[in-house]
């Protein structure tokens, strides 16, 4: 299945952008079985982890630390708040207004608590 994605994608970008020089044969499959994320949900993050540090081939950075959770949730954080953070988000502005809201509460129950 993996592969007809791909190669429908290929097919679809040689036709998009026919006048530009794309070398489409350099494209090649290699075994990811032993490529896993470390639970059932993280799988998008996984990629998106090992995508970031991939060389063009498969290489010796996938350790058994790389797929600790804590560094796959430490992904999740970081791609969060590059989308929410982006400038061209337009939401940007009401869910900075609406976090920095939610942390003053916290602080100020935090507060009422640390008083008692």
């Amino acid at each position: 299945m993996a592969e007809r994605v791909v190669q429908y994608a290929i097919n679809y970008m040689k036709t998009q952008f026919a006048d530009k020089t794309v070398r489409w044969e350099r494209f090649t499959w290699f075994n990811l079985e032993k490529v896993t994320q470390p639970d059932q949900i993280s799988c998008g993050m996984y990629i998106i982890r090992w995508m970031r540090h991939w060389e063009g081939k498969y290489n010796s950075a996938l350790t058994k630390d790389w797929k600790r959770i804590d560094l796959i949730n430490e992904e999740r954080e970081c791609l969060m708040l590059d989308i929410i953070l982006d400038e061209e988000n337009l939401e940007r502005e009401r869910i900075m207004k609406e976090a920095t809201k939610y942390c003053n509460m916290k602080n100020k129950k935090k507060e009422l608590k640390g008083r008692r």
